[in-house]
């Protein structure tokens, strides 16, 4: 029988070798471009807000040391530190307005200054350069004084005339309250008169005190209240 060689192995025909049956390569998969831009994007997003978070609670961390007021403050009494505390406040402006340091002695207040507020540095002066005050306490009718007025208060005082005359003249601008109080333990005694001492400033002190003093005795003496002054 005769035998019948392999078709591979018939002369003249050449095996392929193994390298050259090897599979193309696959192509590398990238990511899209637009999903490179988008993750920059975000990062720089990121970056932003922790840079923004950052100065806010930086800002909200700048304090600055203020004078405030313990007790109501009124013109010509001397500053002692008794009467002041340092507080840390956070100023968005108008820094320099306000007393950031100790104030040595010798000063003087020269307008009024509520309990708990800041010290304005224009509130006090030295006392050689300080204006003069007189503290005249007026009997008034409490029936007609502006309502809730108290220590620390701004009033314009007005005098009515004697008679059927001119209108009512106004005495002094922007005089400071620096006390009230009411006979009898209340609001006022069986005469409905209280008692309210202004701190008087300004040129020729002896003749306006004269005049204050004459027109409240005589019961011709009005308080306006300054809303919002004090």
């Amino acid at each position: 029988m005769p035998i019948v060689a392999d078709a591979d192995q018939r002369p003249g025909r050449q095996v392929p070798a193994a390298t050259d049956l090897q599979s193309p390569a696959a192509a590398r998969l990238r990511p899209p471009r637009w999903f490179s831009v988008r993750m920059i994007v975000g990062v720089l997003i990121v970056l932003v807000s922790v840079v923004a978070g950052v100065r806010v609670i930086s800002a909200a961390d700048q304090t600055v040391p203020v004078l405030v007021a313990t007790e109501d403050l009124v013109p010509g009494q001397p500053l002692t530190s008794e009467l002041v505390e340092v507080q840390n406040v956070r100023l968005e402006h108008g820094v320099d307005t306000y007393l950031t340091g100790e104030v040595g002695s010798g000063y003087v207040v020269v307008r009024p200054v509520g309990r708990g507020e800041l010290l304005p540095s224009a509130a006090i002066s030295p006392a050689a350069e300080a204006p003069e005050v007189r503290y005249v306490t007026l009997p008034l009718d409490a029936a007609e004084l502006p309502h809730g007025i108290s220590s620390g208060d701004v009033v314009d005082v007005w005098t009515t005339p004697l008679d059927d005359g001119p209108a009512a003249t106004l005495l002094l601008p922007a005089v400071s309250v620096t006390a009230t109080s009411a006979g009898g333990g209340g609001f006022a005694d069986a005469s409905r008169q209280a008692q309210v001492t202004l701190a008087i400033t300004g040129d020729d002190l002896h003749d306006i005190t004269a005049q204050l003093v004459a027109a409240a005795r005589a019961g011709r003496v009005y308080l306006a209240a300054l809303p919002g002054i004090q």
